[in-house]
């Protein structure tokens, strides 16, 4: 008799056995009744091992497989579950794997309603890489959210989960994380088999047509967060089965206990025992030791023997539980293209990204701009641009300069290059040359389709109107919306403008920068014979037209009427409430110039339900002019915390005046009103007619929305 070690792959335990070498391997699973039918016997080639088919083993001899350890010393007889052991269709049926999810403070949730039918699943045996001991802690709230619903790869960079995890936080936005993210735990795992169904996931038709449903009704929005309460987020496609047991780690995390008796008990098993008063999550709220598979031995310290006990309970798999996720993908990904384009189409665009960005602008010669591409961004605007064409995305940017330098301001401006990639152009505006180097943070918000619908929670909304603009050799243009802005404020709606370029050496001059401002057009037409005397250029409505006008035209119509004015005619577009004072500037002779052809994009934000990030403020006289022009804003006031990150602000003036181009400029403490110096002599239309400056019977408001980092 030989004394031969049995070992079973992911079965960290062994047996030793006194055998017969000469035996055939049926008359060894006749004689150990520990081997059964649901395990084969191993043989090693090249370095593998690989499975003896039962009708084959009484033509092997046990000596003929057994291994031998190095120093000769030690046989060992290998085994391995047959995988066709358990029936994965229990496991599903009883932990709903094919059902989606919502991650949530206590834990994943797996929802009401089943969006999917698994036909299938691949099954990988982890054996040996199985069993872990190790310890787990949390780097932020996310990760502690993360670690918290089973996603605990710290290799997992998946950038969908982070976005899973948001919409987690929505459903628990009132909780205190602040003890758990505190917190250290020691875990013991015993990993038995990995799930792998992606392949095997089809949806069902009841959630089908609930989608196609969805994009067709009248509110979109809220009827895709009722398909994601009733049917999940996201589905994890790959899981792992087994047991886990966590042990909290005292001396880490001895700050954040939240018992001074549950010290004494660190290896008494509390499985439900959730004593605390303070509420705080089921992960968290246990005292010391909570368990994930295997059978719990209740009644028993947690020492070595019950450790042993749970690990042997695990071998039957009808004991397993879910302890690890992995690749979670959102539902919607597996509803056919074309209906998941209409529906994220149909909800429209969303804020997908917001953030700052750190950047030095060596202001060296006049006229020189600085050019942040998508290199010198954050990797997640790069994703978010890159991943997919059907979001369709877009770009908005502001800045300001971190040290408050004096005497310039900032203006930005979105290029695409002919690839199709865009940049954020910075241009610097002195009044006389200075070399310098600015150091600059710039605000940036990605607009676009939220096509995994990562934010679908979120109540913010956003239009984009592009204008194509060919000012055919003008120094100034006016577009017009259909929007009245005063109603938009009145409901604390943002709207910003930004130009868009597509060639940087327009008549070869690329130190232009182009400005904005927002005006009411006071149009009031109301009647039909009033609207001809408009269009035949006899008056002057209420706008400020100047020149051969008589009487006042009052009227309602539809079209475009003209207006008469010493010597140049301007199309009014009767349906617009609204206009956009364009003007082009070159930043390295200090004169007004004729505008590029470019594109302007409107962004228009509404909020249902919040208006935390909306503000409004009126122009302030500052004292130190000696004019007393309005052109002010005192930050420090309007704020109790000093931030040096940029807002997205827009200036609005309640009536279309003649007024001289208006810039903004931020910084930390103001946000300051800029007139820039032509330097033309007068020769330029805009020196010519534009002259007025804000006083304070024009009410001019300044919105401003403060940009959260992602």
């Amino acid at each position: 008799m030989t004394f031969v070690i049995i070992k079973t792959e992911g079965d960290p335990n062994s047996k030793v056995y006194p055998l017969d070498l000469k035996k055939t391997l049926l008359d060894i699973r006749k004689q150990l009744e520990i081997i059964n039918d649901e395990l084969f016997f191993l043989k090693k080639f090249d370095d593998e091992f690989h499975e003896i088919s039962l009708k084959s083993e009484g033509d092997f001899l046990l000596e003929q497989v057994i291994g031998v350890t190095d120093d000769n010393s030690k046989r060992i007889l290998y085994l391995r579950k047959k995988k066709s052991s358990f029936d994965w269709n229990i496991l599903n049926n009883k932990y709903n794997l094919d059902y989606g999810c919502i991650m949530s403070f206590d834990g994943n949730k797996r929802v009401n309603k089943r969006a999917f039918k698994m036909k299938n699943c691949d099954i990988i045996d982890i054996g040996d890489k199985g069993y872990k001991k190790d310890k787990i802690g949390f780097d932020s709230k996310e990760d502690w959210m993360k670690k918290t619903n089973l996603f605990i790869n710290d290799d997992d960079i998946n950038i969908d989960i982070l976005n899973f995890v948001k919409v987690g936080f929505s459903y628990s936005q009132n909780e205190n994380f602040n003890e758990e993210i505190k917190s250290v735990y020691k875990y013991l795992e015993v990993g038995k088999v990995l799930l792998r169904f992606h392949k095997h996931l089809e949806p069902t038709e009841e959630f089908i047509k609930a989608v196609d449903n969805a994009a067709i009704s009248e509110n979109p929005m809220e009827e895709f967060k009722k398909i994601i309460e009733e049917y999940g987020q996201f589905i994890p496609t790959e899981v792992i089965l087994g047991g886990r047991v966590y042990i909290k780690d005292i001396e880490k995390s001895s700050e954040s206990s939240t018992s001074k008796e549950a010290s004494a008990n660190i290896t008494k098993i509390l499985e439900g025992n959730y004593s605390s008063t303070k509420k705080i999550s089921k992960f968290y709220n246990f005292n010391f030791i909570k368990l994930l598979g295997g059978k719990h031995p209740d009644g028993k310290n947690f020492d070595d023997a019950a450790e042993k006990d749970w690990i042997e309970s695990l071998k039957d798999y009808q004991n397993w539980e879910c302890i690890e996720y992995r690749n979670p993908i959102s539902i919607f990904q597996f509803i056919s293209d074309d209906l998941r384009k209409k529906s994220f189409m149909s909800i429209g665009k969303k804020i997908l990204y917001t953030g700052t960005e750190d950047c030095d602008y060596d202001l060296c010669m006049p006229g020189m701009y600085r050019n942040i591409g998508l290199n010198e961004m954050s990797s997640c605007i790069t994703r978010i641009i890159q991943k997919n064409k059907d979001a369709d995305c877009d770009i908005f940017a502001t800045v300001i300069d971190t040290e408050d330098s004096k005497d310039v301001f900032f203006n930005c401006q979105i290029y695409y290059n002919a690839k199709g990639v865009p940049s954020i152009i910075i241009h610097g505006i002195q009044k006389e040359f200075q070399s310098y180097k600015y150091k600059l943070k710039v605000g940036v918000m990605v607009i676009g389709y939220d096509i995994d619908f990562s934010f679908i929670l979120s109540d913010t909304r956003v239009e984009l109107i592009k204008e194509e603009c060919d000012s055919q050799n003008q120094y100034s243009k006016k577009l017009y919306l259909k929007y009245d802005l005063y109603d938009l404020i009145a409901k604390k709606n943002s709207f910003f403008g930004i130009p868009v370029l597509s060639d940087l050496n327009f008549s070869k001059n690329n130190s232009f920068t182009i400005g904005h401002n927002f005006c009411n057009t006071q149009l009031d037409i109301e009647d039909k014979e009033e609207e001809e005397d408009i269009e035949e250029g006899k008056g002057r409505g209420r706008g400020r037209g100047r020149g051969k006008g008589r009487g006042r035209g009052r009227g309602k119509g539809r079209g475009r009427g003209k207006v008469k004015g010493k010597g140049r005619v301007m199309e009014i577009d009767k349906e617009s409430k609204s206009t956009i004072n364009i003007f082009s500037y070159c930043s390295k002779t200090n004169c007004y110039i004729k505008l590029p052809k470019f594109t302007f994009y409107t962004f228009i934000i509404s909020n249902n339900l919040s208006y935390s990030n909306f503000k409004l403020f009126s122009l302030e006289p500052n004292t130190y002019n000696k004019f007393n022009i309005f052109n002010f804003i005192d930050l420090k006031r309007k704020f109790t915390s000093r931030s040096i990150n940029p807002r997205c602000i827009s200036l609005y003036l309640s009536e279309d005046k003649s007024y001289n181009p208006i810039f903004l400029n931020q910084s930390s403490e103001q946000i300051r009103v800029e007139y820039v110096e032509c330097k033309c002599n007068k020769t330029c239309s805009i020196c010519k007619d534009k002259t007025l400056k804000i006083s304070e019977k024009d009410n001019a408001v300044c919105v401003v929305y403060t940009l959260s980092d992602n």
